[in-house]
C-alpha cells in the first residue's frame, strides 16, 4: 500500500486552510528518528531514518523538505511527496557551523516569510528559533498543531485501509498468543516473539506491553523488558499495537496462565466490558464523547464500580494516542478510529482494548479477538 497524489493534496489542502486560518504564510512540521509525533509524517509520508527531519508547506501551495543527515535525502527523494531534500547549512551571513536550523532560516529568508506556522510549536528546537530570529527578527511563531490534529482525527478511505491492516497484524499476534505464553518463559522472550510476528507481517515498529496483574503489588524488575518468569496462575494484561506504514491499532486484554482468572479481577473486568458495550451503544458520528463517557461512568455504577476518571480512551492514527478523549465535549465525525479502553478505580491496568472505527450507524470493531481472557 502506498499513498496517492490525490491523499498529498488533500492533506496540503487542509494545511493551507489552517494556515489561513491563522494568517501564516508556512506549516512546517518536525520529526526524529523516534518519530514519534505525526505532524511532519503528515504532511511529508515520510519517515525519518537517520536524523532531524523537516517539511514545510507553504501557502502559495510550494514544499520544501530539510533532512538532518545527507543519506536520508537519498531515500527521501524517492519516498517523500517533497522530492527535493535540502541538508543542513550554515545560516546566511553568520559564522555559524551547517545546521537543519540553519537551512530553516535560509529557505524562510529567500521567501521572506514573518508568519512561521508551526504544527506541535512546543517541540520545535530553541535553537533553530533562535537562529530564524538572527535573520529574520520580524517574524513570528504560530502554533498550529491542535488544528492539525483535529483535521487528522478524520481519516481518509486510503488511512482507513492500512488501519485495518495493522488492526488484522494485531489479531495474528493475539492468535499466537496461547504458544508464546507458558510458564517458565521469560516475559521478554513473549515480548520478542510478538514482535517477530508483527515484523514478520510488514509492521515497522510496534508499542507491547506485559504486566502481571494486579498491578500495584505484583513483582516488578528493572531489566527491560522483564527477566521474570511467567509463574503457574499468573494473570497478564497483554497489550499489542503494531505500526503498520505509519499508523497504529490496538487490542489489549487479559492472559491467564494455568488456571481461571481470580473472581474479582474477573468481576471488575466483566463489569468494565459491560460499561465499554454500554458506551459502544451510543457512539456514532454526531454524538458528544461526552455523551460516551456518560454511558460509561452509568454502567459502572450499576455493577458498584467507579470510574477511574472521565477518560475513555483515544484517537489513534500516526500516533497511538493522537488525543486522549471522554473529559472534554467534542463531536465524534465519520471516519474517526478510536481505541476504547475505560478504567475502573481500584484496578489499574485491568482493561479490554480495541480499534474502533466511528460511522454514522455506530462504532465497527477493527480488532476481533474475544472479548473473554485468554486461559492458558
Amino acid at each position: 500500500m502506498t499513498f496517492t497524489t490525490m491523499e498529498r493534496d488533500r492533506r496540503w489542502a487542509a494545511a493551507r486552510r489552517i494556515m489561513a486560518s491563522q494568517n501564516a504564510e508556512v506549516m512546517i512540521g518536525v520529526s526524529d528518528l523516534g518519530d514519534i509525533r505525526g505532524h511532519q509524517r503528515y504532511l511529508s509520508s515520510f519517515r525519518s531514518t537517520f536524523d532531524d527531519l523537516v517539511t514545510l508547506v507553504f501557502s502559495e501551495g510550494e514544499s520544501a523538505l530539510i533532512v538532518g543527515h545527507p543519506a536520508v535525502g537519498v531515500f527521501a527523494k524517492d519516498l517523500s511527496w517533497v522530492t527535493t531534500p535540502v541538508t543542513p547549512q550554515a545560516p546566511d551571513g553568520h559564522a555559524l557551523p551547517p545546521s537543519v536550523g540553519g537551512a530553516l532560516a535560509n529557505i524562510l529568508k529567500a521567501r521572506g516569510v514573518t508568519r512561521i506556522g508551526v504544527a506541535g510549536l512546543e517541540r520545535f528546537p530553541l535553537g533553530w528559533r533562535d537562529i530564524i530570529l538572527s535573520v529574520l527578527p520580524q517574524a513570528s511563531f504560530i502554533e498550529l498543531g491542535p488544528a492539525l490534529m483535529r483535521e487528522r482525527l478524520v481519516k481518509s478511505a486510503e488511512e482507513l485501509a492500512i488501519i485495518r491492516e495493522a488492526a488484522r497484524i494485531s489479531d495474528l499476534a493475539w492468535r499466537a498468543m496461547p504458544d508464546l505464553v507458558r510458564p517458565g518463559r521469560k516475559r521478554y522472550e513473549v515480548m520478542a516473539d510478538i514482535e517477530h510476528i508483527l515484523r514478520s507481517n510488514g509492521c515497522e515498529d510496534n508499542y507491547a506491553l506485559f504486566e502481571a496483574l494486579p498491578l500495584i503489588p505484583a513483582i516488578k524488575d528493572r531489566r527491560p523488558y522483564s527477566a521474570l518468569p511467567i509463574q503457574q496462575g499468573e494473570v497478564f494484561c497483554v497489550e499489542v499495537s503494531p505500526r503498520y506504514l505509519g499508523y497504529y491499532a490496538q487490542q489489549t486484554g487479559l492472559v491467564a496462565v494455568g488456571g481461571p482468572v481470580p473472581d474479582d479481577l474477573r468481576a471488575a473486568y466483566a463489569g468494565i466490558n459491560r460499561a465499554r458495550e454500554a458506551g459502544l451503544k451510543v457512539m456514532r458520528a454526531g454524538v458528544d464523547i461526552t455523551e460516551v463517557a456518560a454511558a460509561v461512568t452509568a454502567q459502572l455504577e450499576k455493577d458498584g464500580l467507579k470510574s477511574a476518571g472521565p477518560v475513555i480512551g483515544h484517537f489513534v492514527g500516526l500516533e497511538l494516542e493522537e488525543m486522549r478523549v471522554g473529559h472534554e465535549p467534542l463531536i465524534l465525525e465519520d471516519g474517526m478510529t478510536f481505541i476504547f479502553h475505560p478504567f475502573a478505580a481500584g484496578y489499574p491496568a485491568l482493561l479490554r482494548a480495541d480499534t474502533y472505527l466511528v460511522t454514522a450507524s455506530g462504532a465497527e470493531r477493527l480488532t476481533s479477538g474475544s472479548i473473554e481472557p485468554l486461559v492458558i
